[in-house]
């Protein structure tokens, strides 16, 4: 028998293919397609679409995000405008993640996923339950992870969710940084089209779930 093959999370925990079906890239690699083994990737991270939350909305947000991210977003793209974001003054060029690049994130990513749907084990699991604070589960750092993402998605301008490019994006961060910064609080404002609080938030946002995807290799 193969010995399974383990993934690390935020937490150090370590989850096994054996355990959550989390297939190894020579699976996948033995698949005869590029297409074939996305396919068996996204029917993988769907299965756990039931586990990411006990609200419907969830359900549903999280359906939404994993077909945009299969079926209309390029990972490199998006990866390259948010890391350009986050660095507008860098010059160096964003190195392109080849297919085996893009594979090992998405394994890794569906063992993320995975591990934010099972309980995490901790020492009140071994004592009895005095008062109903002892009866609460703690709740893993993958699954508060998601759950923002989640609530993000949620509250997202539906013009930003269906910009594949993210071209918002680009537009916020040149608008920012033509912004004079002795300008009056009230002006502020007036250099974006609609609602800047929520724009320059979802910026942040995406800057942010990236520089966690470049740490952890992930493609969240």
């Amino acid at each position: 028998m193969a010995t399974p093959q383990s993934f690390k999370t935020l937490q150090g925990v370590v989850v096994l293919s054996s355990l959550c079906r989390v297939p190894t890239i020579a699976q996948l690699k033995s698949l005869p397609s590029e297409r074939s083994r996305y396919l068996a990737l996204y029917k993988r991270f769907y299965r756990l679409r039931m586990f990411v939350g006990q609200n419907q909305w969830k359900l549903d947000h999280y359906c939404r995000i994993l077909r945009r991210r299969f079926q209309r977003e390029d990972f490199n793209e998006r990866r390259s405008v948010v890391l350009a974001a986050a660095d507008p003054s860098s010059e160096s060029p964003i190195p392109t993640l080849d297919s085996d690049g893009i594979l090992n994130r998405l394994v890794n990513t569906l063992a993320f996923v995975h591990n934010s749907t099972v309980h995490l084990p901790s020492a009140a699991d071994e004592k009895r339950p005095l008062y109903f604070e002892d009866l609460k589960v703690p709740q893993r750092m993958e699954a508060k992870i998601i759950g923002t993402i989640l609530e993000m998605d949620r509250s997202q301008d539906p013009r930003i969710k269906h910009d594949p490019h993210y071209k918002w994006i680009t537009d916020i961060t040149s608008t920012l940084a033509s912004i004079d910064p002795e300008i009056p609080p009230k002006q502020f404002p007036k250099k974006f089209p609609s609602s800047p609080g929520m724009l320059i938030g979802m910026r942040t946002h995406e800057i942010t779930l990236m520089g966690l995807n470049e740490t952890v290799q992930l493609c969240l």
